[in-house]
């Protein structure tokens, strides 16, 4: 367990309202679906990780540069699996979740996903 203190807050009894990170472990293998991207500078995608919808950036620029220059074709519903960086800060007095995939091991299209 990573503790770093980021501005004024601190730990050990003491306030830490915001900028103070509490956590951060790294998720090998993890299947990201993709359900909207956005290639802004300092935005995140719109995903699900296990049936639940985060929002996710990519941090993996040999992947990024893949799909701007249309290479690597990306949809909506389409599948990554990634090693994803979850961060763990504390803000506004909550611990609240950050996802970073930082390196895009496979990308699966929508119509290569088995469904049931």
């Amino acid at each position: 367990m990573v503790f770093k203190n980021h501005g004024s807050a601190v730990h050990n009894g003491q306030d830490c309202s915001s900028g103070y990170e509490f956590s951060e472990n790294l998720l090998k293998n993890i299947a990201i679906q993709v359900k909207s991207s956005n290639f802004r500078k300092g935005k995140d995608w719109k995903a699900v990780m296990g049936g639940l919808p985060i929002l996710i950036s990519i941090d993996d620029e040999v992947f990024l540069r893949g799909v701007l220059s249309g290479e690597e074709k990306l949809n909506k519903d389409d599948v990554v699996i990634a090693d994803v960086k979850l961060i763990q800060p504390i803000e506004q007095n909550k611990i609240v979740n950050n996802y970073r995939a930082v390196n895009v091991i496979e990308h699966k299209k929508s119509s290569q996903i088995c469904t049931f």
